[in-house]
């Protein structure tokens, strides 16, 4: 797979600026709407400049979802042959769910004409149905934006990674220091058993305290005031084990990209794109509970 970094960045830019730039204008177009709907304006009035905003919709060259298609279906080609498998489903799914976001934001913009064209209903009701179906536009085209700065985020998070020999008490001091703030807050009692002189992992420093200060403030904010943070370390002849340990806790997680929520898909991005980063040092994460007893994470990385 053929990598060219300059060319990767610049889709992705690209991209990015397309959607965010169809998102701003679809936004503001519910914004209008809600403005006119809500205004104190007689019945005729209202009717005239909903005419207008509905006529300056269908003339703008930015409100045009099937920008957002295009987009998606260009990113995906792109990146056909340059990235693994499962990045392309991941991407598969992403556009997907942004292409039915699309869908449903033509589809309320249609309602909204035809409920303010419906003379049977109460002017009360029909300001309260179109200000509905403007609110929910602007909440599909904020998914449409999340979703896709998500995805580009777990592509690039594995990208330009330095890598050096680092002591892992130095990795365990700095993520430590860096949540001193938040144990102190919650009341956390830290207890640690780290290893001295543990051989040396290569990795990238910046990247693994990254992963590492977020899975841990994950966990802090999952125990109650007064619970015991474990910290350990471990080796064998062939890796370091960090483990993160909570006790009291009720976490629920996984390193899945994706969620199913009923008919809703949530995008777990973050704990996806962690793992990403672990598994391009060539080690391995791994979540486990027992619920209101405790929470673990489990980094293995290789020696040096």
């Amino acid at each position: 797979m053929k990598r060219n970094a300059k060319e990767d960045n610049e889709i992705i830019e690209k991209s990015q600026k397309i959607i965010t730039k169809v998102v701003k204008a679809i936004t503001k177009m519910a914004d209008s709407g809600l403005f006119i709907i809500n205004s104190k304006e007689d019945t005729a009035v209202k009717r005239e400049n909903f005419d207008t905003w509905l006529r300056l919709i269908s003339r703008h060259p930015e409100i045009q979802p099937k920008k957002i298609k295009e987009c998606c279906q260009d990113f995906s080609d792109y990146f056909q042959d340059k990235e693994t498998n499962e990045i392309m489903a991941v991407i598969e799914i992403v556009s997907k769910v942004i292409n039915k976001q699309v869908k449903d934001i033509s589809s309320e913009s249609e309602k909204a004409i035809r409920i303010f064209d419906n003379k049977m209903i109460d002017p009360q009701l029909k300001t309260e149905l179109i200000v509905k179906r403007m609110n929910l536009i602007k909440e599909k085209a904020k998914i449409v934006e999340n979703f896709f700065y998500a995805l580009t985020y777990c592509i690039v998070c594995v990208r330009n990674l330095t890598f050096s020999p680092i002591k892992s008490e130095k990795i365990i001091a700095r993520v430590l220091r860096e949540n001193y703030a938040i144990r102190r807050l919650r009341k956390i009692r830290l207890l640690e058993d780290v290893s001295e002189n543990l051989p040396e992992v290569n990795i990238d420093l910046e990247k693994m305290s990254g992963v590492i200060e977020e899975i841990l403030s994950l966990l802090i904010q999952n125990m109650p005031s007064g619970a015991e943070l474990f910290v350990k370390t471990s080796q064998t002849e062939k890796d370091i084990t960090l483990e993160f340990k909570g006790n009291k806790t009720n976490l629920k997680t996984d390193f899945e990209p994706f969620h199913w929520l009923g008919n809703e898909i949530e995008f777990n991005s973050c704990m996806y794109a962690y793992r990403r980063i672990i598994e391009a040092h060539n080690g391995e994460i791994n979540f486990e509970s027992k619920p209101n007893h405790y929470s673990a994470f489990t980094i293995r990385l290789p020696i040096s």
